[in-house]
This record gives C-alpha cells, sequence and structure tokens, in this order.
C-alpha cells in the first residue's frame, strides 16, 4: 500500500509526502523538512500524521499528490516544508534547483508583498479545510513529546536578551495616545457577572484570578465578564 500522507510538526510546519512505510512511525524524508526535525530534535511520534490518500496504484498517487501540491501552495506557502510538488515519484529533490546565475533577490516592498502573500495562503488553507476536521481534534500531546519540547528550551536565552529597546528614550506621543482610556483594552473596567464585581481595568481581574489572556477571552465569549465604561 502506498500512503499519501501530511505531516505537522510542534511548531506548526506541514510537509506533504507519500511513503510504502507505517506512515505513522515514518517521519518524512524531504531535505528542507529532515533539516526542520533535527534542528528541533523531533521524531515521528512528536509529528501529528493525517493520511489523505492510499492506494496500490502509482498513478493514482501522482494525481492526487499533483493535486494537494496544488490545493496547499506546498512549495511557495511559508507553511509547508516541501522544496517541490509530491508526484509520489520521490528522489533527489536537489535536481529541481538551480544554483548557477541566481540573481540577488529584489527586497523592495518585501515585507508588504510577504504579508499579503501570508493572506493569500492562509485564506487558500482555510476554504480548503473548511469542514475537515483536524487531524490533532481530540488528541494531546504525550507527556514524553512535552518534556523533550521542555527539554529543548531549557538553558536557551531570548534573542533579544542583553539588547535595549529600540524605543528607550524616544518619544511616541500617538503611542501613548493610543494606550490610553478606551483605546487600551487593559484600562477597559470590567464586571463580573456571577458577583456584580466591577474591576477597574482588565488586568486588575486577570490578577485576581490568576489568569491569562486567552483564559480572559474565553470568559468574555461565555459572558462570564461583561466589559463597561464604570471607571
Amino acid at each position: 500500500m502506498i500512503y499519501l500522507y501530511k505531516k505537522t510538526s510542534p511548531k506548526g510546519l506541514n510537509y506533504l509526502g507519500k511513503t510504502v512505510k507505517d506512515p505513522y512511525q515514518y517521519a518524512g524524508s524531504g531535505t528542507y523538512w529532515k533539516r526542520h526535525l533535527k534542528a528541533n530534535c523531533f521524531k515521528a511520534e512528536d509529528l501529528v500524521t493525517e493520511i489523505l490518500f492510499e492506494s496500490n496504484d502509482t498513478e493514482e498517487i501522482k494525481e492526487k499528490g499533483t493535486l494537494y501540491s496544488e490545493l496547499f501552495d506546498v512549495v511557495d506557502s511559508p507553511y509547508w516544508a516541501n522544496l517541490r510538488p509530491e508526484s509520489g515519484d520521490g528522489g533527489d529533490t536537489s535536481k529541481f534547483i538551480d544554483y548557477s546565475n541566481r540573481p540577488k533577490p529584489d527586497m523592495t516592498n518585501h515585507w508588504s508583498k510577504t504579508s499579503e502573500r501570508k493572506k493569500e495562503v492562509t485564506n487558500k488553507i482555510s476554504e480548503s479545510r473548511k469542514g475537515i476536521p483536524s487531524g490533532f481534534k481530540g488528541k494531546r500531546h504525550t507527556e514524553e513529546a512535552k518534556e523533550k519540547n521542555r527539554q529543548w528550551h531549557l538553558g536557551k536565552e531570548p534573542a533579544n536578551k542583553g539588547k535595549p529597546s529600540p524605543f528607550r528614550g524616544v518619544s511616541r506621543p500617538e503611542h501613548s495616545k493610543r494606550m490610553q482610556g478606551d483605546s487600551n483594552s487593559n484600562a477597559k473596567s470590567i464586571k463580573e457577572v456571577s458577583t456584580g464585581k466591577i474591576y477597574s481595568t482588565i488586568l486588575e481581574y486577570k490578577q485576581e484570578k490568576e489568569i491569562n489572556h486567552y483564559q480572559f477571552q474565553k470568559r468574555l465569549k461565555e459572558n462570564k465578564v461583561v466589559l463597561c465604561q464604570i471607571k
């Protein structure tokens, strides 16, 4: 049996591939993908595996591989590690990359174009996944995987440690204005529905309840707390 699969690493990077091995024990063989796994010490059991198609017909695998490659935009999307479309033939991907006479990239408006491209890819992926449940839905990372991730981060210093803030000593009146009053969500008063207690700021409520931003947003959606104008 030949399996066409999608792998997702704990970092969120995806890879589309095919194998005749056990797809849940096989980590994948793409050049960039293997480099990503090695850099993060990820193994097959750390990955989320979704079987997209399976068949003994190589032509069917090739057809579906090409279809999913176009659907997910695996080559150009920043969320995928594929260097070329998955056509089901495997092999060395380096022969598909032209290393000679590579022109210097034009960085004019690079970031604005990249941002627009990411939005386009995100919308495309969102549309393609509508009605399809996540392959990780209802699952949880094993304690072993969590411990590996924790160990990997131990001793690593933040990239900006020891670097002064670029805004230190810089006056930003427009920013200060935006962070005052109703423009700053943490400055808005809220009311706890169950007790009727009023908190002068969101931050005060989060600190008293010892919850983070996402837990607060969940309570807000469940109408356990409401924003109010009382100061």
